[in-house]
Order: C-alpha cells, then structure tokens, then sequence
C-alpha cells in the first residue's frame, strides 16, 4: 500500500475488519457518523448531509419517476432509508455484512453485501453518490479501481456525488483517514465520460468536507 509517509496505514483487510466492527458496536448514527460527536450532534449532521444530497439530486439529476440511485458505502442505511421515504428508489452496498443485515431488517430499498470496486449491476442509475466513503479507502489501487467503478455505474446524463476535502493536496489522519484532493478525482472521472461540477461544502461546524459533483456527459 502507498501512504505516501506518515503514520502507516491499515491494510485493506484490517480496514474492512475495523468497519464491521464499528458497525457492530455503535448505534445507527455513531457507527458510520463522527465519534467525537455526542448523538444529537450525529444526528444534526446527518439531517445537514441528508438535506445537502436531496439539493444535489434536484439540480443535477434529470426528473425521472422513480428515480434510481445506488448509495455506495450505505453503511446501516440512513441516507438510503430517508432517500426511499421521499419515493426515491435505492440499491445500497457496503463491504460491512453487519450494516447489510442492520439495513435489511430496518429500512426500505435493497441492500447488498459488496466493495465497491467490486460491485457488479445489469442496470446504470440516475444518480451515484458515496458518503464519507472514499477517504477510508486507504490502498490507492482499491481507491481508483472503486472510483473508476461508480462512474461506469453512472448512467449517461446522470450525476456521481462522492465527498472529501477541498484541499491542494493529500492529508493523513491516524491509520485510517486519507483525504486526497479533487485534482485526483476529477483525472479519473475525465478519463471516463464525467464532467466536474464543483464542490459543496456541508457548512455544518468545523467540518471541512463536502460534495465533490459529476455528470456523465459522454
């Protein structure tokens, strides 16, 4: 694996084992949410994250009915369940069996056990968006080949959400955070039909990150 210095990295497997288990051991909100943050905090942050992907959704996703959309990375559903209560459809993955399960016996939309770079559909989807997803894929080769996968999922007109920084350059924290800056993402969505739209900060606290946009234009 490249980190690129600094403290070393968890290996790929040690990563997919310390998910499942945060899954198993914090609530709905904590688990894929910030630790720091006490539960009512977690949960103003999901309702600012949640309120910012409808946003993006009505602006860069052409209206269809139903609309579908693969949350990649859905963890144990929040996003995916609230999506499916304003009548959008939703195919949710998540390399965690645990936040599958957890999804399965409590929200509506359908839910898969499957990495990202992985993952395989017959069908594309109106709209692809991956939640503080990406700069927990610390291995570069797993990071591109999961990138390059949800634009190959994105079907033509329709949009890619993914978040991250806004920064320069790369940041590193502790053995299970890279933040890599939108220059990386956008080559790689260049190559394979997208076009950037911009980045939306969340605005909530201190957070620095926000949604880096994609449309597939060819």
């Amino acid at each position: 694996m490249n980190n690129r210095g600094g403290q070393p990295l968890l290996a790929t497997e040690e990563a997919l084992s310390y998910w499942d288990q945060r899954h198993a051991n914090r609530d709905e909100l904590r688990s894929g949410g910030d630790i720091g943050l006490d539960f009512g905090s977690n949960q103003a942050f999901y309702l600012r994250r949640m309120g910012k992907l409808l946003e993006l959704i009505e602006e860069y996703v052409p209206f269809v009915e139903p609309c579908f959309v693969l949350d990649a990375g859905c963890g144990k559903g929040y996003f995916a369940g609230q999506l499916e209560e304003c009548g959008i459809r939703v195919v949710g993955i998540d390399a965690s069996a645990t936040a599958i399960n957890h999804c399965l016996a409590n929200h509506a939309g359908v839910y898969m056990h499957s990495r990202l770079d992985t993952f395989e559909s017959p069908d594309l989807f109106d709209c692809v968006y991956a939640i503080d997803v990406f700069f927990h894929i610390l291995d570069d080769a797993v990071w591109e080949a999961s990138f390059v996968n949800l634009t190959t999922l994105t079907r033509p007109g329709g949009a890619l959400f993914v978040t991250d920084h806004n920064a320069a350059g790369r940041r590193q924290l502790g053995d299970y955070i890279v933040h890599r800056p939108a220059s990386e993402y956008v080559a790689i969505a260049d190559a394979h039909g997208l076009e950037y739209r911009g980045w939306r900060p969340y605005a909530f606290r201190t957070n620095p990150l926000g949604f880096h946009c994609f449309v597939r234009t060819r």
